[in-house]
């Protein structure tokens, strides 16, 4: 059980616009005894793409749970989407 008090800031479909909104946000944040975690659901291959270009390191896994797909086993997520990724 976590004891966070993490809530959405914004929900979108542009990906700069969410880019730009974490950035303008981080540049105020006093994240010194904080954390900032991303967490999206990508179900296109175009979207994929253009998410890995920005986040190449991203860890993910399958929709359908880690069994089915994941970073971890070093699988390619095109492979399965819908994909769950997290930073």
């Amino acid at each position: 059980m976590s004891n966070s008090a993490a809530s959405a800031v914004l929900t979108t479909v542009d990906l700069s616009e969410a880019v730009r909104a974490v950035r303008t946000l981080l540049g105020m944040a006093d994240i010194d005894q904080g954390a900032v975690d991303f967490e999206a659901v990508i179900r296109s291959p175009d979207i994929l793409a253009q998410v890995r270009q920005v986040l190449p390191d991203l860890e993910w896994w399958a929709l359908a749970g880690e069994q089915h797909g994941s970073s971890k086993a070093n699988d390619n997520p095109a492979d399965h989407l819908p994909i769950r990724v997290f930073d």
